[in-house]
């Protein structure tokens, strides 16, 4: 894809031009029923995000975009798995787990 845009719900996901005019599009008619309807606000309009879901499972059953979403999930695993670590090793972990110690003994009362 020579010009590629981000989503503008999906931030991680870079559309073709093509796929992201058909995704503004919709943000923008669904804006504008909101604004002739009088209950706009800031933000994506409402609906969007839902539409921006269910837009994304037609999007992977394209290879490119397929390709795309499985690795953010793999970044995003790997991410995830970096913050459990890392909160493992601070004193947040401990005290969690001081409070589930202290939570099951009063538990073990009642």
């Amino acid at each position: 894809m020579a010009l590629a845009k981000l989503h503008p719900a999906l931030g991680w996901l870079y559309l073709s031009g093509q796929e992201y005019r058909i995704c503004f599009n919709k943000l923008l008619q669904m804006r504008d029923e909101q604004i002739k309807a009088g209950t706009y606000t800031s933000g994506l309009p409402e609906g969007y995000l839902s539409w921006s879901i269910e837009n994304l499972k037609e999007l992977a059953k394209k290879p490119i975009y397929k390709k795309r979403i499985e690795e953010h999930l793999t970044q995003l695993n790997l991410s995830i798995s970096n913050r459990e670590k890392e909160l493992n090793q601070t004193y947040l972990a401990e005290e969690l787990a001081k409070m589930k110690s202290r939570k099951e003994l009063i538990e073990s009362v009642l």
